[in-house]
């Protein structure tokens, strides 16, 4: 059992299901409250503590059945792990909620006009951020660019994905919140683009944006508010560039061997 910091077992861990029944008897009892149901005398007390402890101690220490003291120990240890969890999940979903509220990412180069025609690109790090920013239109088209790797929302937990930079950058800058706060209302953004580069890691890119807005921003989805572009790829070819459109053009141009 963990004995340090969030994981030290505390009072409440040990008591969480517990119920012991003692009967004292002894004459005059005091009582507190107008309920009466805490006793108030302070000699009775301090007799029924120490026989209390001692007699838990002897059970702990062998007089107890092993499975007994066994199912004891697991559900401590239990309510420890389900508080630490709890308290995890309060937090992230506490920053969560401030994503929306918090200024706007630095790498965002953001437009003027926000609202339902207004687009968010996502773009592969400041390379393709580069001339992305130079072809769009300033007034409407904002540019996210992605520098690390993010995260698989399908698996990670909600700390792990708030924790996560670039899940972070995309949270705040469409600026809905997230989870069961998301309010497709609130989006600064009438489209999200994703624009990846046109290979295999650009797939993978993808699949991890549609992933963590599917569990994030599930309505913009259900919206038809999320693009995927498709960027051609352009070989050199001794002056000539042929452009793929798709996988199927692809594989013709790569039977004409105009593609490597």
């Amino acid at each position: 059992m963990a004995k340090s910091g969030n994981d030290r077992a505390s009072k409440e861990d040990v008591q969480e299901g517990l119920i012991a029944g003692l009967k004292v008897t002894f004459p005059e009892p005091q009582f507190r409250g107008q309920t009466k149901q805490e006793l108030g005398t302070p000699a009775v007390q301090s007799i029924v503590y120490e026989i209390t402890k001692q007699s838990l101690s002897d059970w702990f220490d062998g007089a107890g059945k092993k499975t007994h003291i066994n199912a004891v120990r697991e559900k401590i240890v239990n309510a420890i792990l389900n508080r630490v969890a709890s308290k995890e999940v309060l937090d992230a979903k506490r920053k969560a909620a401030n994503l929306g509220s918090t200024g706007m990412p630095d790498k965002l180069a953001d437009c003027r006009t926000h609202g339902e025609d207004s687009e968010l690109l996502i773009v592969e790090g400041d390379s393709a951020a580069g001339p992305a920013k130079a072809g769009r239109d300033a007034e409407y088209m904002a540019i996210l660019p992605l520098r690390g790797k993010v995260v698989n929302a399908g698996k990670a937990t909600m700390k792990q994905v708030i924790d996560n930079a670039e899940a972070q950058a995309l949270i705040t800058a469409i600026g809905a919140g997230s989870g069961k706060d998301f309010n497709i209302e609130d989006a600064r953004y009438g489209r999200i683009i994703i624009l990846c580069d046109a290979d295999v890691d650009g797939s993978h890119i993808r699949c991890l944006l549609l992933t963590l807005i599917f569990h994030y921003m599930k309505p913009l989805l259900e919206d038809g508010r999320v693009f995927a572009a498709l960027p051609p790829s352009t070989p050199p070819n001794g002056g000539r560039n042929p452009y793929a459109f798709s996988d199927e053009e692809r594989m013709r141009l790569q039977r004409r061997r105009k593609f490597p």
